[in-house]
């Protein structure tokens, strides 16, 4: 549209322009005006993006607190470490000093005689 708008000013120069079609070739006139318009857009929106993330950021932040305070998790997931390494004893995975989270995945996959999942055992 824009280049169309300048081949037909090209065409008249001396034909008036309606005020929108006035600013648009004044607009393009300017050196680099997408970069320009771009670079305003970007500086218009910067907050609200900042906001979002920032709201997003923080709630990240608070479970990441609740998981380090949590001394009940703390507890459960040194008692998955230590039934692991009880149901390893004397292979290459016995004695590990931590272990995956796709571990916790696998619970439910190990059963006792009696169709038991580990989290049973773990939790009783």
């Amino acid at each position: 549209m824009l280049q169309r708008l300048i081949q037909e000013r090209a065409k008249q120069p001396g034909a008036s322009l309606a005020l929108p079609e006035g600013y648009i070739c004044a607009l393009a006139e300017v050196p680099h005006y997408w970069k320009r318009i771009d670079c305003w857009m970007f500086f218009r929106s910067y907050r609200d993006r900042v906001a979002c993330c920032s709201d997003d950021l923080d709630d990240f932040a608070d479970i990441v607190d609740c998981f380090e305070s949590s001394e009940a998790l703390s507890s459960l997931l040194a008692l998955i470490l230590a039934t692991g390494n009880f149901l390893n004893a004397g292979g290459d995975d016995g004695g590990a000093d931590g272990f995956d989270l796709d571990v916790l995945e696998k619970l439910p996959e190990i059963k006792d005689g009696d169709g038991l999942d580990l989290r049973h055992f773990i939790l009783k």
